[in-house]
């Protein structure tokens, strides 16, 4: 049997690196009503995949309980796309050696831009530095038929290609959440 990692998607409400509380709190919000709104339970679990290869299984938790109120403030695209870069700082902050820095240049390719947690002062909000990875995020309340989330896989890597001349490896997660089904895929320039 697989063994299970929980994530908390509580240290989003605090802020994930230099992504401050106030954006990465409304991003817990977007993912919490999300998992709640297509059916996800405590405990239940999710497989992280690169395309079809198991990479980790999880289960996500959080305190928060979720109300109406809460549910009628942001529509489908918000809980879509919000809740998945929650979910996606969430999984770079807790399984990776990164943490998010800053937010990518529009056009860029990528949403984030990510720094080595060891070697990237996060507090120092004078030294910028040279961030080390980057992150592409997509997210999806329901896939179906089930292609549309290999076709968003695909598209989002083809995407990421775009910053490519600057060297660094890059993250694409792409989180659908009536399963849940999550891919992350790492690419570097040299893969092509």
């Amino acid at each position: 049997m697989t063994e299970i990692q929980t994530i908390s998607l509580e240290p989003l409400r605090d802020g994930i690196g230099r992504y401050v509380a106030e954006r990465s709190g409304a991003d817990y919000l977007a993912s919490i009503v999300a998992l709640d709104q297509m059916g996800y339970e405590e405990n239940k679990t999710c497989e992280i995949k690169d395309y079809d290869e198991i990479k980790l299984v999880v289960a996500f938790e959080w305190c928060t309980e979720i109300d109406d109120e809460m549910r009628d403030s942001m529509n489908d695209s918000d809980l879509a796309e919000d809740g998945a870069v929650g979910i996606a700082l969430m999984l770079i902050d807790t399984l990776t050696k990164y943490t998010v820095v800053e937010r990518a240049a529009e056009g860029s390719g990528v949403d984030f831009l990510l720094g080595d947690k060891e070697t990237f002062d996060i507090s120092d909000r004078t030294d910028f530095g040279i961030p080390t990875a980057r992150l592409e995020v997509s997210g999806m309340l329901r896939a179906k038929p089930k292609s549309r989330f290999r076709t968003r896989i695909k598209e989002k890597v083809k995407q990421s290609k775009e910053s490519d001349s600057d060297g660094t490896a890059a993250y694409v997660i792409v989180v659908e959440f009536s399963t849940p089904m999550i891919n992350c895929t790492r690419r570097t320039p040299d893969d092509g």
